[in-house]
């Protein structure tokens, strides 16, 4: 099994935090994600199904996503299947003075013949991971400096 985990106090609320956290949309701006969607309209909720893509893995075609535990502006799990990996990733934000402390983490099964290349992935997904969390930061902040006027 390989494990991830990553932190960073982000410098916006909770909810803005929470809310990029589960926008679809954005996904590519700061994960390898690409072609995400949810199924349903609506929002987010425990049950909501979609599908991504992450070209240049060894996980061809699309990996499905479920939200299997959610509460509202506090932390949201996603459990992510395709025929060679089971998937669990939990955000957690909680307030940290103005900003936003998030716990990016999770735990990642490879199945089949692509067990072997588990030890180039560990290291790819605890460098992808962590970069993820700096993205998604820097995003956030950008966005916070753009919108105040000077």
């Amino acid at each position: 099994m390989i494990r991830y985990h990553s932190e960073a106090t982000i410098e916006r609320s909770t909810s803005d935090v929470f809310s990029f956290l589960l926008d679809a949309e954005r996904y590519s701006e700061w994960t390898e994600m690409t072609d995400t969607s949810w199924e349903d309209s609506g929002p987010p909720r425990v049950g909501s199904r979609g599908r991504f893509r992450l070209p240049g893995s060894p996980f061809g075609g699309d990996l499905d996503m479920e939200i299997v535990e959610f509460e509202a502006d506090q932390r949201v799990v996603f459990r992510i299947t395709h025929p060679s990996v089971t998937w669990i990733a939990r955000s957690i934000v909680s307030p940290d003075g103005d900003g936003t402390h998030l716990t990016y983490a999770g735990e990642m099964t490879i199945h089949g013949w692509r067990r072997i290349l588990e030890p180039m992935i560990r290291a790819e997904v605890s460098r992808g991971e962590a970069a993820e969390v700096d993205r998604l930061k820097a995003l956030l902040e950008a966005e916070t400096r753009t919108a105040v006027p000077a």
